[in-house]
């Protein structure tokens, strides 16, 4: 749900130059989203009709200039699986700088009902509202734009 978010609010100067990649340290391969998520993406706008689940590699890992976990315990695993990523790698909680100020995990909503799937979404979009700037700056720097 979160790449859909992000995905959808690409700059027109940075389409076609910014690329949104979801990856899981769990996750299996070319699965569908869940209904629930599906629908709450859709409730907000956001397509994942074309989403399928991807397992992330040290290729996805080389190619990123930021790698945004959204729980703690899955940025502990990249940064022991991949040393050397520490500068790229943050929570969406720590990116969004909020540390504190509210819980520092995006809990994943699987296997809860739709309620839950609505409120991380809500949780992923205000975080992103907070540190998208921050972002596409990053990508205009990196693009030189």
């Amino acid at each position: 749900m979160a790449a859909s978010s992000l995905g959808s609010r690409i700059p027109k100067i940075l389409k076609n130059k910014v690329i949104v990649i979801s990856a899981g340290i769990r996750a299996w391969n070319g699965f569908a989203p869940t209904v629930e998520a599906e629908l709450t993406a859709r409730l907000q706008g956001y397509d994942m009709s074309q989403h399928r689940s991807r397992s992330v590699d040290e290729s996805i890992i080389r190619k990123s200039d930021l790698i945004i976990c959204m729980e703690n315990e899955q940025k502990t695993h990249l940064l022991n699986r991949f040393p050397g990523i520490l500068e790229k790698t943050f929570t969406l909680n720590e990116f969004a700088d909020r540390t504190g100020k509210i819980e520092n995990d995006v809990e994943d909503p699987y296997g809860k009902d739709i309620d839950a799937y609505k409120s991380t979404m809500s949780l992923i979009d205000h975080l992103l509202n907070l540190s998208e700037s921050k972002i596409w700056k990053m990508a205009r720097k990196k693009l030189k734009i």
